[in-house]
């Protein structure tokens, strides 16, 4: 197995934490949540946003399913979730 350093300069760290990570037959995904997760303490901080502001704790989860389920064939190793209102 390649071993590489966190701080690789010629290699993102997701990337090289993933191939830190994984072993033969292995799935290991970064999943990055980009978003303020809809639960009662942020409700209250925002009480304000509407509810595509907020990435559902269900969704995520799901997303999470998915990738740890997808057939070797055709794995996906980064994935970002953002809710719908996300500005650009």
């Amino acid at each position: 197995m390649w071993s590489y350093t966190r701080n690789s300069p010629t290699i993102p760290r997701r990337k090289a934490t993933r191939l830190n990570l994984t072993v033969p037959g292995v799935h290991a995904a970064y999943v990055a949540i980009d978003a303020v997760i809809d639960v009662p303490w942020t409700r209250k901080m925002a009480p304000d946003k509407p509810y595509d502001f907020f990435c559902q704790p269900a969704d995520i989860a799901e997303e999470v399913y998915r990738i740890a389920h997808q057939p070797s064939t055709a794995w996906s190793f980064d994935s970002v979730i953002r809710p719908f209102a996300e500005n650009w």
